[in-house]
Protein backbone atom coordinates (compact mmCIF):
# COMPACT_ATOMS: atom_id res chain seq x y z
CA UNK A 1 0.00 0.00 0.00
CA UNK A 2 3.24 2.06 0.85
CA UNK A 3 4.25 1.60 -2.67
CA UNK A 4 1.09 2.44 -4.17
CA UNK A 5 0.40 5.75 -1.91
CA UNK A 6 4.16 6.91 -3.04
CA UNK A 7 3.54 6.46 -6.95
CA UNK A 8 0.76 7.90 -6.62
CA UNK A 9 2.38 10.94 -4.89
CA UNK A 10 5.25 10.82 -7.50
CA UNK A 11 2.25 10.55 -10.25
CA UNK A 12 0.36 13.68 -8.99
CA UNK A 13 3.63 16.45 -8.73
CA UNK A 14 5.38 15.13 -11.53
CA UNK A 15 2.73 14.84 -14.34
CA UNK A 16 1.64 18.25 -14.02
CA UNK A 17 5.10 19.58 -14.64
CA UNK A 18 5.39 17.25 -17.96
CA UNK A 19 2.05 19.24 -19.03
CA UNK A 20 2.42 22.32 -20.73
CA UNK A 21 0.25 25.03 -22.72
CA UNK A 22 1.58 26.23 -25.87
CA UNK A 23 1.73 30.02 -25.74
CA UNK A 24 -0.54 31.99 -28.22
CA UNK A 25 0.99 34.36 -30.51
CA UNK A 26 -0.36 37.00 -33.78
CA UNK A 27 -0.20 35.49 -36.66
CA UNK A 28 1.25 37.96 -39.22
CA UNK A 29 2.24 38.83 -42.91
CA UNK A 30 1.60 36.73 -45.74
CA UNK A 31 1.37 32.94 -46.30
CA UNK A 32 1.27 30.95 -50.25
CA UNK A 33 -1.21 27.59 -49.72
CA UNK A 34 -1.99 24.94 -51.79
CA UNK A 35 -4.91 22.35 -50.41
CA UNK A 36 -6.40 19.18 -51.59
CA UNK A 37 -10.29 18.71 -50.87
CA UNK A 38 -11.21 15.12 -49.34
CA UNK A 39 -14.01 14.40 -50.93
CA UNK A 40 -14.26 10.42 -49.55
CA UNK A 41 -17.58 10.32 -48.41
CA UNK A 42 -19.02 12.64 -50.92
CA UNK A 43 -19.52 10.61 -53.86
CA UNK A 44 -23.49 10.10 -53.05
CA UNK A 45 -24.68 13.80 -52.76
CA UNK A 46 -22.43 14.73 -55.65
CA UNK A 47 -23.24 12.36 -58.19
CA UNK A 48 -27.09 12.68 -56.42
CA UNK A 49 -26.85 15.80 -56.97
CA UNK A 50 -24.74 16.34 -60.45
CA UNK A 51 -23.09 18.70 -58.29
CA UNK A 52 -19.35 21.07 -58.55
CA UNK A 53 -16.93 19.32 -56.18
CA UNK A 54 -14.07 20.70 -55.53
CA UNK A 55 -10.41 19.41 -56.31
CA UNK A 56 -7.65 21.09 -55.52
CA UNK A 57 -6.81 25.10 -54.39
CA UNK A 58 -3.63 27.05 -54.28
CA UNK A 59 -3.56 30.76 -53.06
CA UNK A 60 -2.60 33.20 -50.23
CA UNK A 61 -3.87 33.92 -46.75
CA UNK A 62 -2.91 37.81 -45.27
CA UNK A 63 -2.95 37.97 -41.36
CA UNK A 64 -1.92 41.22 -41.63
CA UNK A 65 -5.30 42.70 -43.83
CA UNK A 66 -7.53 39.43 -42.56
CA UNK A 67 -8.28 38.60 -45.86
CA UNK A 68 -7.87 35.54 -48.04
CA UNK A 69 -7.81 34.52 -51.85
CA UNK A 70 -7.62 31.18 -53.87
CA UNK A 71 -8.04 29.70 -57.16
CA UNK A 72 -10.05 26.49 -57.31
CA UNK A 73 -10.78 23.54 -59.08
CA UNK A 74 -13.19 21.56 -59.34
CA UNK A 75 -14.54 18.38 -60.81
CA UNK A 76 -18.42 19.03 -62.52
CA UNK A 77 -20.54 17.23 -62.57
CA UNK A 78 -19.30 14.97 -59.93
CA UNK A 79 -20.07 11.18 -59.90
CA UNK A 80 -20.74 11.29 -63.74
CA UNK A 81 -19.43 8.17 -65.96
CA UNK A 82 -19.80 9.56 -69.27
CA UNK A 83 -18.56 13.35 -69.16
CA UNK A 84 -16.56 15.63 -66.26
CA UNK A 85 -15.62 19.12 -66.77
CA UNK A 86 -12.94 21.01 -64.76
CA UNK A 87 -14.06 24.40 -63.75
CA UNK A 88 -11.80 27.00 -62.79
CA UNK A 89 -12.38 29.97 -60.45
CA UNK A 90 -11.23 32.43 -57.96
CA UNK A 91 -12.39 33.60 -54.58
CA UNK A 92 -11.43 35.78 -51.85
CA UNK A 93 -13.09 36.93 -48.36
CA UNK A 94 -12.25 37.96 -44.82
CA UNK A 95 -11.29 35.99 -41.86
CA UNK A 96 -11.93 36.99 -38.30
CA UNK A 97 -9.76 35.39 -35.62
CA UNK A 98 -12.21 33.43 -33.44
CA UNK A 99 -10.28 30.96 -30.70
CA UNK A 100 -7.14 30.03 -29.92
CA UNK A 101 -6.34 25.85 -28.08
CA UNK A 102 -2.83 26.18 -25.87
CA UNK A 103 -3.30 22.22 -25.81
CA UNK A 104 -3.07 22.01 -29.21
CA UNK A 105 -1.62 24.87 -30.56
CA UNK A 106 -4.28 25.34 -33.20
CA UNK A 107 -5.69 29.08 -34.02
CA UNK A 108 -9.33 28.85 -35.56
CA UNK A 109 -10.51 31.62 -38.09
CA UNK A 110 -14.09 32.04 -39.53
CA UNK A 111 -14.73 34.05 -43.23
CA UNK A 112 -16.80 35.09 -45.31
CA UNK A 113 -16.43 34.01 -49.19
CA UNK A 114 -17.13 36.34 -51.86
CA UNK A 115 -19.10 34.07 -54.01
CA UNK A 116 -21.85 33.10 -51.49
CA UNK A 117 -22.38 35.81 -48.29
CA UNK A 118 -24.91 32.55 -47.01
CA UNK A 119 -21.55 30.28 -46.55
CA UNK A 120 -19.28 30.83 -43.37
CA UNK A 121 -15.58 29.82 -44.22
CA UNK A 122 -13.56 27.78 -41.28
CA UNK A 123 -10.21 27.70 -41.00
CA UNK A 124 -8.17 25.78 -38.56
CA UNK A 125 -4.41 26.77 -38.42
CA UNK A 126 -1.22 25.18 -37.05
CA UNK A 127 1.86 27.22 -36.83
CA UNK A 128 4.86 24.65 -37.35
CA UNK A 129 8.43 25.57 -38.48
CA UNK A 130 8.99 27.98 -36.02
CA UNK A 131 6.09 30.06 -37.46
CA UNK A 132 7.14 29.86 -41.05
CA UNK A 133 4.89 26.90 -42.33
CA UNK A 134 1.01 26.32 -41.33
CA UNK A 135 -1.08 23.04 -41.50
CA UNK A 136 -4.36 24.11 -42.40
CA UNK A 137 -7.90 22.55 -42.91
CA UNK A 138 -10.91 24.64 -44.24
CA UNK A 139 -14.28 23.79 -44.33
CA UNK A 140 -17.61 25.48 -45.19
CA UNK A 141 -21.20 25.60 -43.91
CA UNK A 142 -23.87 27.41 -44.74
CA UNK A 143 -27.82 27.25 -43.40
CA UNK A 144 -28.84 25.08 -46.04
CA UNK A 145 -25.74 22.90 -45.47
CA UNK A 146 -23.55 21.76 -42.20
CA UNK A 147 -20.47 21.16 -43.92
CA UNK A 148 -18.77 20.61 -47.51
CA UNK A 149 -15.88 18.61 -48.20
CA UNK A 150 -12.46 19.50 -46.19
CA UNK A 151 -9.71 20.77 -47.51
CA UNK A 152 -6.38 20.30 -45.72
CA UNK A 153 -3.16 21.56 -46.78
CA UNK A 154 0.10 23.52 -46.23
CA UNK A 155 0.90 27.47 -45.77
CA UNK A 156 4.36 28.98 -46.53
CA UNK A 157 5.19 32.19 -45.37
CA UNK A 158 5.93 34.45 -48.25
Amino acid sequence: MKKILQLLFLVSVILPQLSFAIGQVTLSGVCGAIMTANNSGWEGVGSNFQAQMPNNAIGTINFDTSTWKFNFSDVAPYGNKTHVDGKYYSASGKITFLNFDPESGVYTYTGTISLDTTVTTHFNILPVNSGNTFLITVYQSSPSSSTGPIFAGVCQKI
